[in-house]
């Protein structure tokens, strides 16, 4: 068998020394002088794994695995994608593989709102830096729609609710529980006629406990109710009482039948602060950016500023839009400048706002 020698063994020779080097010690080319950095070759012929926090066939995995398929062609260079699942600890065994990564660019992942929340509230998450989070954008950055009802065979209005002087139970799995349950928390929490009950196991446990009239009040979102209990939305059992985030379309509200439900901040009798809304209101956005990806603390800006070009452009490329789609996922962009903001208005509150807002999200 020949061998062809190259013409500069000694250049060849360093080649291989410098990559007989563990990934860790890996400084990619430009890192101490990013203006020289040539991003092409950086990336040409390399392996970018994508972690996931979780385990395979979740959403998270799937938006990603759909990321990596579609996001080849607008890499500069020749790059293959690897999803690696890393689940445990409600994500935070991944977070924290991810963020001891090398900052080269060839490691990123969708990080977990929850750990946000938390490190805003001022709770630490072991091996979490949110002063150090670098976010690349949200690819699922869609405004859903929250609705809550209550049971039409105890009672008719929002009005009659707040009335009665009753508190009407909901179910939940948890304190601060995520971005669905959260309007009727919040409304529980400042003195509305809600009252949750948690301990439950499941969404579908949650609405089986409505349908059998364990409870009174229950998220009735249009996605869930006919698929699971289609006779409760028949009897026209649920009657709508207010929403946010964005109004739920018209045919479901047709569906359902009068009154028409209030804005969540509209609701008459309903005695908020400006900071109270003002926590609900960035809550419920920070949770708008549920997957956005993320790369490990000390990417290089050069790097950071390529991913966030290649992300937007795959999040807005026809043929992913339609591949997610197809698995039942809306996708829409969502900026990293836009998430910052929403981290910022937090970081202002008040002790007192502090205090609610980790009652919003479950640490109490």
């Amino acid at each position: 068998m020949r061998f062809s020698i190259p013409k500069q063994p000694l250049l060849f020779i360093a080649a291989l020394i410098f990559l007989s080097f563990p990934a860790a010690n890996f400084v990619p080319k430009g890192v101490t002088n990013a203006a020289a950095q040539d991003l092409k070759e950086h990336f040409n012929g390399k392996t970018i794994n994508l972690i996931i926090g979780s385990g395979a066939g979740g959403g998270y995995d799937i938006i990603a695995r759909l990321f990596a398929k579609h996001a080849v062609k607008h890499f500069p260079g020749t790059p293959r994608f690897i999803v690696r699942n890393i689940p445990g600890a409600s994500g935070l065994k991944g977070t924290q593989y991810l963020v001891r990564a090398a900052p080269d660019g060839l490691t990123a992942g969708p990080h977990f709102t929850h750990m946000v929340m938390k490190e805003l509230a001022g709770i630490d998450v072991p091996g979490f830096d949110l002063d150090k989070l670098i976010i690349v954008g949200a690819n699922t950055y869609v405004k859903d729609d929250y609705l809550i009802c209550a049971d039409r065979k105890k009672v008719g209005s929002w009005e009659e609710m707040v009335k009665s002087g009753k508190s009407y139970r909901m179910a939940g799995q948890r304190p601060g529980g995520g971005r669905v349950p959260m309007g009727a928390e919040f409304v529980s929490l400042v003195g509305g006629p809600i009252k949750m009950v948690f301990g439950y196991k499941s969404v579908a446990e949650e609405l089986a406990a409505f349908a059998r009239g364990e409870t009174e009040v229950v998220t009735c979102l249009d996605r869930r109710f006919p698929r699971f209990f289609p006779e409760v939305v028949k009897q026209k059992r649920l009657v709508p009482l207010f929403w946010w985030n964005a109004r739920p379309t018209d045919k479901w509200l047709e569906t359902l039948g009068k009154p028409d439900p209030y804005p969540i901040l509209e609701l008459p009798g309903l005695k908020t602060t400006e900071e109270q809304r003002e926590v609900f209101t960035t809550a419920v956005r920070i949770h708008q950016f549920l997957r956005a990806f993320m790369l490990p603390p000390g990417t290089p800006e050069p790097i950071v500023k390529l991913w966030r070009d290649v992300f937007k452009a795959t999040t807005e490329d026809p043929e992913f839009i339609k591949a997610a789609k197809a698995a039942n996922y809306d996708v829409g962009y969502g900026s990293p400048q836009e998430y910052e903001e929403q981290l910022k208005s937090i970081k202002k509150l008040t002790p007192e706002g502090i205090k609610f807002f980790r009652k919003l999200i479950g640490e109490r």
